[in-house]
């Protein structure tokens, strides 16, 4: 049976030093979502132009930006 002997592997994001982690997942969700030093969104909203770190940031404002247009809308038909 294999043993768990190696101590876990600690990461660190190499853009800001302050954010460690053991899981090169998480590592990836930082540097691309939160880290100030690549702070760069990667989706962007065709209907508006806000800017989102995450294709699920994206997916959750688009409902709310939705019913923002077309109350707009209703408000200049009236």
């Amino acid at each position: 049976m294999h043993e768990k002997t190696h101590e876990p592997r600690t990461l660190t994001c190499e853009n800001c030093r302050k954010y460690t982690t053991n899981s090169a997942s998480n590592l990836t969700k930082h540097r691309n979502v939160t880290c100030v030093q690549n702070k760069q969104p990667l989706h962007f909203c065709g209907r508006c132009g806000k800017k989102f770190g995450t294709k699920k940031g994206l997916n959750n404002h688009h409902y709310n930006c939705i019913d923002k247009i077309k109350q707009s809308w209703e408000n200049e038909a009236t």
